[in-house]
């Protein structure tokens, strides 16, 4: 009897989720999609009802895609695109793939699915107004996924409160090339060419006993579903905050201008790290003022926390995928040397405080540094080329900064050097008059050899 209670009370409490990113004004990401459940017992699994609202510029540019999941690898995913003004439906197509190396995404057959049945109900142009009453076209999409808990690829978890969604989206690609079929090759969503992300959905909510596709809910960003893990929210509207409540720094920075996913929040910290901070604590070492030391061990310090901030988020990531990519196994490697690094720079300060002058350690200290900021760097690279930026302008913008960034540094080492070498009393007893010019020729200024540094860090050391 409880049980029979619990049923019928159950349609009554369960509702749809639904997530939204309101971006068309500003040429951004724009769509909504709502999720529902419907517990079918004659079957023994889970159906899950999708409807997706995707806003289109008229020009017929672009795609739009959703996917369960927390990665492509395994994803059910619902591509839609089309030209509104061509008086065809929106093409929707079904697709997955089966790893992460970026491989083309393929419409899903019988034998992706399983014992799921994946079915599209509804695929139309809706008129709406949009800013200054301007003319939107929004596709209108919805589908069902019989059976979809039993789905082969990504698990579909219909008992998680926070379960991942991706998403992703290209507003260039001209699909009327390939006449907007379902079958149609994708280009990648590269930076400046659209972008993905990631949204969490409180599946266990949206399950109920009824077998009904979900309605939009307009105005309302989300319900049941957020941006970041653990999140999931009753409801609120797209001019709501939505930052109260928020315990985790990780999250708060996600919140600041980083929120499209735990990727880009990796991202953020690794680039960070090696591309500004371990640089600048360089440079610090390098002034030659008795403040350099503290500058440059709460530099490096920073920019060691950043890096393990970044690895513990970039293991979040991998817990669903194989973790054993070149970009993967070089970044554990990487941040193993990191700590190595610590320890050295102890041992190097310590071990100088008492003889006065530099031992193996310290050497072993500026090379291994050396390495490793050149080794992050390159995996900096190889990470954007990992995640679909191998041939964008984002990257060529990264190695352009990359050589500017060597380049200053080296130019800052090389006249802090230069200034020490004639800040020294032998140069002051030797240099006299225009005779001290001429002796400080071309190599005085343009070398930059150890003997030089190794004053200069002595020098700030004590």
């Amino acid at each position: 009897i409880l049980l029979l209670l619990v049923q019928l009370v159950h349609p009554a409490v369960a509702e749809a989720s639904q997530y939204c990113r309101s971006g068309h004004d500003a040429g951004e990401v724009d769509f909504c999609v709502g999720v529902g459940i419907f517990h079918n017992h004659s079957t023994a699994s889970h159906d899950l009802y999708v409807r997706l609202h995707v806003t289109q510029s008229s020009s017929g540019k672009g795609w739009n895609a959703i996917g369960t999941g927390p990665t492509m690898a395994g994803a059910l995913m619902f591509i839609v695109y089309g030209d509104p003004l061509s008086g065809r439906d929106p093409t929707v197509s079904v697709r997955t793939v089966t790893s992460n190396s970026h491989q083309p995404l393929r419409p899903v057959k019988a034998v992706d699915a399983g014992l799921a049945n994946v079915r599209l109900i509804q695929s139309e142009w809706l008129q709406t107004k949009g800013a200054h009453d301007a003319v939107v076209f929004v596709a209108s999409v919805a589908a069902v996924c019989y059976g979809c808990s039993r789905w082969p690829g990504s698990p579909i978890d219909v008992s998680d409160t926070s379960h991942p969604w991706i998403w992703a989206w290209n507003d260039r690609q001209d699909m009327s090339r390939a006449d907007y079929a379902a079958d149609a090759g994708m280009e990648v969503h590269n930076f400046g060419a659209g972008g993905w992300g990631l949204f969490y959905v409180d599946m266990q909510r949206s399950t109920g006993h009824s077998a009904s596709l979900p309605q939009i809910q307009p105005g309302v960003a989300a319900i049941g579903a957020s941006t970041f893990p653990g999140e999931t929210s009753t409801s609120f509207s797209n001019a709501e905050n939505t930052s109260s409540g928020i315990t985790s720094f990780l999250v708060a920075l996600g919140r600041f201008g980083l929120g499209l996913g735990l990727v880009h929040l990796h991202a953020f910290f690794m680039t960070t790290a090696f591309l500004v901070i371990f640089p600048m604590g360089v440079a610090a070492i390098a002034l030659g003022s008795s403040s350099s030391f503290r500058y440059h061990w709460v530099l490096q310090t920073l920019a060691s926390s950043l890096a393990a901030m970044g690895a513990i988020v970039g293991v979040i990531i991998s817990r669903t995928q194989p973790f054993w990519t070149s970009h993967q196994v070089a970044g554990i490697i990487i941040l193993l040397l990191v700590l190595m690094q610590v320890v050295l720079g102890l041992r190097h300060h310590f071990v100088f405080l008492r003889i006065r002058q530099r031992s193996w350690v310290s050497h072993a200290h500026i090379w291994s540094g050396r390495f490793i900021l050149f080794s992050g760097l390159g995996n900096i690279v190889s990470g954007m080329a990992m995640a679909g930026h191998a041939t964008g302008v984002g990257i060529w913008l990264v190695l352009v900064f990359m050589l500017l960034g060597a380049a200053s540094l080296a130019l800052w080492i090389c006249v802090a050097r230069r200034r020490s070498r004639m800040a020294s009393p032998g140069f002051r007893e030797n240099a006299t008059g225009a005779a001290a010019w001429r002796r400080v020729d071309a190599s005085n200024f343009a070398s930059c050899d150890a003997s030089d540094g190794e004053s200069l860090e002595d020098s700030k050391d004590e």
